[in-house]
């Protein structure tokens, strides 16, 4: 089945187009902070419809780091280590790793 809405894609879209969104459900649904009024609720809806659920560059990056095992909180590791004490060890270790994967 084709995935109709990519709920932080479209989250990103309407919060980059100024809309006060809180969270985009995957069924579609959109949560916002207040009524939003009837030009943002067109705006919401154009939105929507020019909406590509293909995941961004960022996430298949990202889902290519999580199925080769590297985490998130390795990446922060590795950068702490490279930027507050100047030990780039780890950070070039996962450099390796990541442009295998690419």
């Amino acid at each position: 089945m084709t995935e109709l809405i990519n709920p932080e894609k479209l989250h990103q879209e309407l919060k980059a187009a100024g809309l006060p969104v809180v969270g985009v459900s995957s069924a579609g649904r959109v949560d916002t902070e207040k009524a939003l009024t009837k030009a943002q609720q067109d705006q919401v809806q154009s939105i929507i419809s020019a909406h590509d659920p293909a995941p961004s560059e960022e996430e298949i990056f990202l889902e290519k780091l999580r199925v080769a095992g590297i985490s998130t909180d390795q990446l922060v590791l590795a950068l702490w280590q490279r930027v507050m004490l100047d030990d780039p060890a780890l950070s070039e270790q996962q450099a390796k790793e990541i442009n295998q994967l690419i």
